[in-house]
């Protein structure tokens, strides 16, 4: 199992097939250990916000939001969505956070990512 650059965290695939199944079967164990929490997850990632914040030459820094719905009518595999304003409209809504430099504009570091499947969170 690999990862992407500080900015897009997550797995990404292997370049050569053959790694592939090994991948695939790392990154299940990973996710099924009861032993691995989010916040344990999510630990790196705001460490690198809180340190990218740090090393900013401003006195602030932006963070940029996206929302958006992802409709999964068609997908029969994916059992977790759910109904969102009417039948035919089922899927998930995904929200991003990103830490932007207030002078530049360059992506510090992600600040949070959330997927909702029961319709708009009221939390």
């Amino acid at each position: 199992m690999t990862v992407n650059s500080s900015n897009a965290p997550g797995v990404k695939s292997l370049r050569h097939h053959t790694q592939s199944w090994a991948s695939t079967q790392a990154t299940w164990r990973f996710y099924h250990n009861e032993d691995v929490t989010f916040p344990m997850l999510s630990g790196p990632m705001l460490g690198l916000a809180r340190s990218g914040v740090k090393e900013s030459q401003n006195r602030y820094v932006l963070m940029a939001h996206d929302w958006c719905h992802i409709n999964f009518a068609k997908h029969h595999s994916k059992l977790d969505k759910t109904k969102m304003s009417h039948a035919l409209d089922v899927g998930y809504e995904l929200q991003a956070s990103l830490l932007v430099d207030a002078n530049t504009g360059a992506p510090i570091a992600p600040a949070g990512n959330f997927s909702i499947s029961r319709g708009i969170s009221e939390e």
